[in-house]
Formats: structure tokens, C-alpha cells, sequence
């Protein structure tokens, strides 16, 4: 891959509520663009190393209707289960050991997980719900510890060490109507605030102007040194944010007949799932061999991920970047060989990764079709789903390396 220098432009923002002159760090170094290949000739078989079966326990309880988001600290995983409203901890054996739930509207408590998100500096637990405008924070296990209010509907945020950001790609409101207490919210993507919740400053000017209906929990990335990996919808390039910086990170681009949206794209982009004009330009688009990421982005020490696998398109599109040696390959459902079921199980979306592992729930409807078990090959995954009671388990998640060699 080719990594590309960079110089961020120092800014200065002002603005008359805080008196105060704030502006971002001046940032040297470097950015990774992301080819986007022709897809890889081989198996499911040869593009998995390893993997493990993890069957998290089932009780009254610890159980789950479905996993929406995952993030690992200390082998210890946080599950997001937003029927439920729920953030299940379980070991990384899939032991149970809490969860938070205190739906309400008492000061400490929530109508509606929105997003929540890990504090790997401070060992906490970040719960975000937009219908009561409140960040409630937690430790590492489950514990309340602090509530902070809102004046805004927020939409997705993250603790640093001094405070908070929040990231939103939403569409904006017309004037004079407005989602944001202030004008600096409402043209960009990334707002930065104090422990208080008070508002400090903006970045990152918002580049897909029209309705954008889709969110993904991928599109924010917390590292475990404590900065940002961010996606805006649609976009080609993923940022890396601190407290009190951004800069590029990634940069994806096509190397072979697929197209990536440019910024005039994404400028007339809009979509709407009740607008049916909007979803057919997509799909024409797709049609046109477009990929749209949806923020579907995962990244470690060892590797990083982006798929493309919007609503519109059957064809499930990945890319692995292995940092080791510099390499990407490209993976597309639609010509993978090998054994489907294996295939539909670790070509689902991943939801974390840790290390040279990532994580990924097999799909409902493999779990319920009594059949699946018997068209997989013998070995550890058609034992693990034949000795699946159905009616009585939590989402089976799986737990996979890559083949290290399909990088040479």
C-alpha cells in the first residue's frame, strides 16, 4: 500500500459562547490508501487460518435476542443488544458476568441505548441515549458512575481523557430549523465537548449534504491508545481523531473495475427509505459496479477492514489491509468457492477485531434452518451447530484468524 505524507492545516475556530480561542493540534504523518482489487480467486477453507466457537451462556438473565455491536477490553466482551436495550458483559469464553439495564427516566437512568462505546483510558463504559440527551458512564463492570446532560440530540459519542466528541453524518436541518444549538454543529461531522457537556469546538466540514438514512455502529472505531477511527457516511476516507486533533488515516481508492463514489457523488447522493427515486439511483450505481461503505470499518495492530455490503446489492465485498506486509486482498461473496454455509458464516459483517482475531455471529438463518448443520464438512463448526438447542441459546458468535499466506 502506499503511505502518503501529510501536513493537517492548523485552524483556529472562534466562537462568542466560550470566549476562548480553540484550535486543533498541527498533525505530521502519514495515511494509507486502500486498494480496492479484483477479488481473490479461493476457497472460504484457504482464506480462514483458524477459528473457535464461542456459545455465550444462556439464563434468564444473560440472554439475547441479537447482537448489534461488540467491543473487547481486558478478554472481556461488551455486547449491545438494542432490542433489549441491553449491554451484556460476558468473558471471552462466553461466561455471563453482568449487564446494564436501567431503562427509566430517573437522573442516572435511560429510555434507549443510541450507541455505546468503550473508554479504554479510563476503563469505562460509554452509554449515549438521544430521546433523554444524556451520556451515562459506567466501569468496566456495569457500575454507574456519572451522568452527563445534553442540549442536543446526539447521535453518536466517545470520552477522550478531557472530555467528549461527537461524531454525526446526519442530514441537516433547513434553515432556520435546526438539530444543533450551535452553527458550528451544523456543517460538520465531528463536535468536541468538556466533561460538562459544554460545547468547545467543530471539525471536519460534513461532505454528503443530502438525506443519508443509514448509519452503521461500525463508523466509529475506538483504539485501544485511545484516539478515533471515523468513517462519515459514504465517504472514501477514514479519519483518525483525538481529543483535540483530526487527521487522514485511510484512504480507500479502486485498483480494478469497481468505483468508489467521489466527492461530486456523494454531494448528489441521498438516501431515503421512503424515497424510492433515492434507492433506485443507488442501485443504478451499484449496477455500475459502485461499492458504498456504510462505515462497516474494523481495524488492530495487525489488520485493518472495510466491507461493502449495503441493502441494495447481494454481492458482500471485503477488504483486508495486513499492516505486517503491507498488502491488501479484496473477497467477494458472489465468487468465494468452497462450502456455502462455511461462507455465509465468516463472510457475515464482523463486529470487532482484537488482534489477529475477528469476531462474527452466525447468521439467524443458518442458525434456525435445521439443514445447515448438514451440509457443513465434518469438524468443529457442524459439531458446534448440531449441538445447538435453538430454543434455548444465545447468538453463537465466532471467533477467526486469516490465513497469514494468502498476503504473499
Amino acid at each position: 500500500m502506499i503511505k502518503i505524507k501529510y501536513i493537517a492545516v492548523l485552524i483556529c475556530i472562534f466562537f462568542s459562547a466560550c470566549k476562548n480561542q480553540m484550535k486543533y493540534t498541527e498533525i505530521a504523518g502519514d495515511y494509507t490508501i486502500i486498494n480496492v482489487e479484483t477479488p481473490v480467486n479461493i476457497s472460504i477453507e484457504n482464506l480462514i487460518g483458524d477459528y473457535d466457537t464461542v456459545r455465550l451462556e444462556s439464563s434468564e438473565e444473560s440472554l439475547l435476542k441479537e447482537i448489534f455491536q461488540i467491543y473487547i477490553m481486558n478478554d472481556t466482551l461488551y455486547i449491545l443488544d438494542h432490542s433489549k436495550t441491553t449491554v451484556s458483559i460476558f468473558s471471552n469464553t462466553g461466561k455471563y458476568i453482568n449487564k446494564i439495564h436501567t431503562v427509566g427516566q430517573g437522573p442516572d437512568e435511560y429510555i434507549q441505548i443510541s450507541s455505546f462505546s468503550i473508554d479504554y483510558i479510563n476503563k469505562q463504559i460509554v452509554v449515549m441515549d438521544a430521546y433523554s440527551k444524556k451520556i451515562i458512564l459506567y466501569d468496566r463492570n456495569g457500575n454507574h458512575e456519572k451522568t452527563v446532560l445534553l442540549n442536543f440530540v446526539p447521535v453518536r459519542i466517545a470520552s477522550t481523557t478531557s472530555g467528549f466528541v461527537h461524531f454525526c453524518s446526519e442530514p441537516k436541518a433547513t434553515p432556520p430549523y435546526s438539530m444543533f444549538p450551535y452553527e458550528e454543529m451544523e456543517t460538520s461531522n465531528v463536535h468536541f465537548f468538556d466533561k460538562k457537556g459544554n460545547f468547545l469546538h467543530a471539525a471536519k466540514q460534513d461532505d454528503t449534504p443530502q438525506t443519508i438514512e443509514i448509519r452503521s455502529a461500525h463508523a466509529l472505531i475506538n483504539l485501544k491508545d485511545g484516539t478515533f477511527l471515523y468513517q462519515p457516511a459514504l465517504s472514501d476516507t477514514i479519519y483518525i481523531v483525538n481529543e483535540n486533533s483530526i487527521g487522514l488515516k485511510y484512504v480507500i481508492q479502486s485498483g480494478s473495475a469497481y468505483k468508489i463514489p467521489s466527492y461530486k457523488d456523494r454531494q448528489k447522493i441521498s438516501f431515503s427509505l421512503d424515497n424510492k427515486n433515492g434507492r433506485e439511483h443507488i442501485k443504478n450505481m451499484i449496477d455500475d459496479k459502485y461499492l458504498f461503505s456504510w462505515g462497516e470499518i474494523l481495524d488492530s495492530d495487525d489488520y485493518f477492514y472495510v466491507g461493502f455490503s449495503g441493502l441494495l446489492s447481494n454481492d458482500k465485498v471485503k477488504v483486508y489491509y495486513s499492516k505486517s506486509k503491507d498488502k491488501t486482498i479484496t473477497v467477494s461473496s458472489n465468487s468465494i468457492k468452497g462450502n456455502k454455509i462455511l461462507a455465509d458464516i465468516f463472510l457475515n459483517t464482523p463486529l470487532v477485531t482484537d488482534n489477529k482475531s475477528f469476531y462474527t455471529v452466525i447468521p439467524a438463518r443458518i442458525m434456525y434452518d435445521e439443514t445447515s448443520a448438514g451440509k457443513l464438512p465434518e469438524g468443529k463448526m457442524k459439531t458446534f451447530l448440531s449441538g445447538t438447542d435453538i430454543d434455548d441459546t444465545n447468538p453463537l458468535l465466532i471467533r477467526f484468524t486469516l490465513n497469514d499466506s494468502i498476503f504473499d
